[in-house]
């Protein structure tokens, strides 16, 4: 059956639209994908790629993804079709496949061209990626959308075209991350204090260090025995069995336990090296909890710097003392939850923004 051919055809292409991964970079494709959908002169089309690029596996997923995109490359029409990417770090045979449209690439942060692995094929892998979109941007109708300036500016040093590349912030879905009454007042009601983080244990020389939150909450329960650390996320059995002064474990949690998790506390922290944008502190704030972040680039565009602490257990310990008080919170919570829960940081706007650089490009 042929399409419409006044409506603009995206193709869209992603690892998964599944709401309940904590990932952002699979979160924010769930979202954009369906708010995309609502647009009356828009048609999408979901596209899957592999999840892997081990060697094998991933030659035989690319044949099947060739074969598949061969069977529908005759039901769009070229002059009104879009390819969307979203995050194109391990579909690199396909790109040069799927470019010949117009295409919007969209990179969650510049990590997947620019990690270290000790495979030697895995970095060779993903600096011949970094290559080949570089060239084909100079010479191809691409644009790319990133969530945040820092990523604009990082991927501008790589050498990347700078007008090619454009912001678009991600959202927050405020009909699922909201204040829930009853958890807020008896926050402000206990004595006690509970700091929380939300991510996997990634070990002391990557970028999420859970390991500095640990040491400045031992350090702070030195003086403070009425402090709680919660950690939701997947942590190594030796972790787990090694820590367990007044640290309490939640595991991975589902989607729909988190605004309540983000509730309970009284103080998110997220501690990490680099970010492309940080999802969790908007949904952290959305359910009005104060959040203190690592004093990094991506989080000083939406961050106050009162709210920022250098990347060392010394200074966290510090920036926590000084934030156990339950008013002080209040009043913090309150400023960020009316700043940033609404306005420019919703998925509507973000889409929109979306949506008319589609347009401009058809």
């Amino acid at each position: 059956m042929s399409l419409r051919l006044d409506k603009i055809e995206v193709l869209f292409i992603c690892r998964s639209l599944d709401p309940n991964r904590v990932a952002g970079v699979y979160k924010s494709a769930w979202y954009i994908y369906n708010t995309l959908k609502k647009y009356d002169d828009i048609r999408v089309f979901p596209f899957f790629i592999p999840n892997s690029i081990n060697t094998s596996g991933f030659i035989g997923e690319t044949i099947v993804f060739f074969r598949l995109l061969s069977k529908i490359k005759r039901k769009f029409n070229k002059g009104r079709t879009i390819v969307y990417v979203h995050n194109p770090d391990d579909i690199l045979p396909s790109l040069g496949y799927i470019l010949r449209y117009p295409t919007i690439l969209v990179l969650h942060d510049i990590i997947p061209l620019f990690k270290k692995d000790r495979r030697f094929l895995y970095n060779l892998y993903f600096k011949f990626l970094h290559i080949f979109l570089r060239t084909l941007i100079k010479h191809r109708k691409i644009v790319i959308m990133v969530p945040s300036n820092t990523t604009k500016r990082d991927l501008t040093l790589y050498h990347f075209i700078k007008s090619r590349v454009f912001v678009n912030y991600w959202g927050v879905d405020t009909s699922r991350y909201k204040p829930i009454p009853h958890l807020q007042k008896e926050k402000y009601s206990r004595n006690r204090y509970i700091i929380g983080f939300l991510g996997g244990w990634l070990g002391k020389n990557k970028r999420k260090r859970v390991d500095i939150l640990l040491d400045a909450f031992i350090k702070i329960r030195q003086n403070y025995d009425n402090v709680e650390l919660w950690l939701a996320g997947k942590y190594p059995k030796w972790f787990l069995e090694k820590n367990k002064l007044s640290i309490r474990y939640f595991g991975i949690l589902d989607e729909d336990e988190i605004p309540e998790f983000y509730n309970k506390l009284d103080i998110f922290v997220y501690p990490s090296e680099y970010e492309g944008f940080g999802m969790q502190i908007l949904e952290a704030i959305a359910c009005k909890t104060l959040v203190l972040a690592s004093d990094i680039p991506t989080f000083r565009e939406f961050l106050p710097k009162q709210l920022l602490f250098k990347l060392n257990s010394n200074s966290l310990a510090e920036k926590l003392i000084e934030f156990l008080d339950k008013n002080k919170i209040r009043k913090w919570t309150d400023r960020l939850y009316h700043k940033y829960s609404k306005g420019k940081f919703s998925w509507e706007n973000t889409v929109y923004r979306l949506y008319k650089i589609i347009k401009k490009i058809v």
